[in-house]
Protein backbone atom coordinates (compact mmCIF):
# COMPACT_ATOMS: atom_id res chain seq x y z
CA UNK A 1 0.00 0.00 0.00
CA UNK A 2 2.88 2.36 0.80
CA UNK A 3 4.64 1.76 -2.50
CA UNK A 4 1.40 1.90 -4.50
CA UNK A 5 0.61 5.33 -3.05
CA UNK A 6 3.89 6.68 -4.46
CA UNK A 7 3.59 5.36 -8.03
CA UNK A 8 2.00 8.49 -9.57
CA UNK A 9 4.92 10.61 -8.34
CA UNK A 10 7.78 8.32 -9.37
CA UNK A 11 7.68 9.35 -13.04
CA UNK A 12 8.12 13.10 -12.50
CA UNK A 13 11.92 13.27 -12.32
CA UNK A 14 14.82 13.07 -9.93
CA UNK A 15 13.36 15.68 -7.56
CA UNK A 16 13.50 19.39 -6.83
CA UNK A 17 16.36 19.38 -4.31
CA UNK A 18 19.97 19.76 -5.35
CA UNK A 19 20.82 16.55 -3.48
CA UNK A 20 18.33 14.61 -5.56
CA UNK A 21 20.11 15.67 -8.75
CA UNK A 22 23.56 15.27 -7.23
CA UNK A 23 23.06 11.54 -6.83
CA UNK A 24 22.39 10.76 -10.52
CA UNK A 25 25.22 13.04 -11.59
CA UNK A 26 27.61 11.28 -9.22
CA UNK A 27 26.48 7.86 -10.47
CA UNK A 28 26.95 8.89 -14.10
CA UNK A 29 30.40 10.26 -13.26
CA UNK A 30 31.31 7.05 -11.41
CA UNK A 31 30.22 4.91 -14.35
CA UNK A 32 32.05 7.10 -16.85
CA UNK A 33 35.38 7.27 -15.00
CA UNK A 34 35.29 4.03 -12.99
CA UNK A 35 36.23 6.02 -9.86
CA UNK A 36 33.74 6.46 -7.02
CA UNK A 37 32.31 9.97 -7.05
CA UNK A 38 30.30 10.85 -3.92
CA UNK A 39 27.12 12.81 -4.50
CA UNK A 40 28.14 15.09 -1.65
CA UNK A 41 30.57 14.67 1.18
CA UNK A 42 30.75 12.36 3.02
CA UNK A 43 28.65 10.59 0.41
CA UNK A 44 25.95 7.96 0.56
CA UNK A 45 27.80 4.81 -0.51
CA UNK A 46 25.01 2.34 0.30
CA UNK A 47 22.34 4.26 -1.57
CA UNK A 48 24.73 4.95 -4.44
CA UNK A 49 25.66 1.26 -4.61
CA UNK A 50 21.98 0.42 -5.13
CA UNK A 51 21.74 2.97 -7.92
CA UNK A 52 24.88 1.62 -9.58
CA UNK A 53 23.10 -1.72 -9.95
CA UNK A 54 20.37 -0.19 -12.10
CA UNK A 55 21.51 0.04 -15.72
CA UNK A 56 18.51 2.16 -16.76
CA UNK A 57 18.87 5.83 -15.86
CA UNK A 58 15.14 6.45 -15.86
CA UNK A 59 14.07 8.49 -12.82
CA UNK A 60 11.20 6.03 -12.27
CA UNK A 61 13.47 3.13 -11.30
CA UNK A 62 15.67 5.22 -9.02
CA UNK A 63 12.66 6.83 -7.36
CA UNK A 64 11.11 3.39 -6.97
CA UNK A 65 14.10 2.37 -4.85
CA UNK A 66 13.33 5.26 -2.50
CA UNK A 67 9.69 4.17 -2.34
CA UNK A 68 10.74 0.58 -1.56
CA UNK A 69 13.06 1.88 1.16
CA UNK A 70 10.09 3.74 2.65
CA UNK A 71 8.03 0.56 2.51
CA UNK A 72 10.82 -1.31 4.29
CA UNK A 73 10.99 1.45 6.93
CA UNK A 74 7.24 1.07 7.50
CA UNK A 75 7.60 -2.70 7.91
CA UNK A 76 10.44 -2.17 10.39
CA UNK A 77 8.32 0.33 12.33
CA UNK A 78 5.47 -2.18 12.39
CA UNK A 79 7.81 -4.89 13.70
CA UNK A 80 9.19 -2.56 16.39
CA UNK A 81 5.64 -1.82 17.57
CA UNK A 82 4.90 -5.54 17.70
CA UNK A 83 8.14 -6.28 19.58
CA UNK A 84 7.39 -3.59 22.16
CA UNK A 85 3.77 -4.82 22.37
CA UNK A 86 2.36 -1.37 21.67
CA UNK A 87 -1.17 -0.78 20.43
CA UNK A 88 -2.08 -0.22 16.78
CA UNK A 89 1.13 -1.35 15.07
CA UNK A 90 -0.39 -1.40 11.57
CA UNK A 91 -1.92 2.07 11.82
CA UNK A 92 1.24 3.46 13.39
CA UNK A 93 3.40 2.10 10.57
CA UNK A 94 0.96 3.48 8.03
CA UNK A 95 0.98 6.85 9.80
CA UNK A 96 4.78 6.92 9.58
CA UNK A 97 4.63 6.25 5.85
CA UNK A 98 2.23 9.15 5.31
CA UNK A 99 3.98 11.79 7.40
CA UNK A 100 4.54 14.54 4.80
CA UNK A 101 8.34 14.62 5.00
CA UNK A 102 8.52 10.82 4.70
CA UNK A 103 5.96 10.69 1.90
CA UNK A 104 7.65 13.38 -0.17
CA UNK A 105 11.16 12.02 0.47
CA UNK A 106 10.11 8.61 -0.77
CA UNK A 107 9.24 9.88 -4.24
CA UNK A 108 12.66 11.04 -5.44
CA UNK A 109 16.35 10.17 -5.30
CA UNK A 110 17.35 11.35 -1.85
CA UNK A 111 18.89 9.27 0.93
CA UNK A 112 16.28 10.02 3.62
CA UNK A 113 14.22 6.84 3.27
CA UNK A 114 17.30 4.64 2.91
CA UNK A 115 18.65 6.10 6.14
CA UNK A 116 15.31 5.80 7.92
CA UNK A 117 14.92 2.20 6.81
CA UNK A 118 18.40 1.13 7.95
CA UNK A 119 17.99 3.02 11.21
CA UNK A 120 14.68 1.35 12.04
CA UNK A 121 15.87 -2.11 10.96
CA UNK A 122 18.93 -1.75 13.21
CA UNK A 123 16.55 -1.83 16.18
Amino acid sequence: MVIASRIPFLFIGFGAEEDSWGTPLAIWQTLETGIYEPSRLPGHPVQEAFYLLIPNFSPFWWNLLSAVACGMASVAFFRIYQKLELEWPFLSALALAFVPVVYISSTYTIDFCFTLSFLLWSF
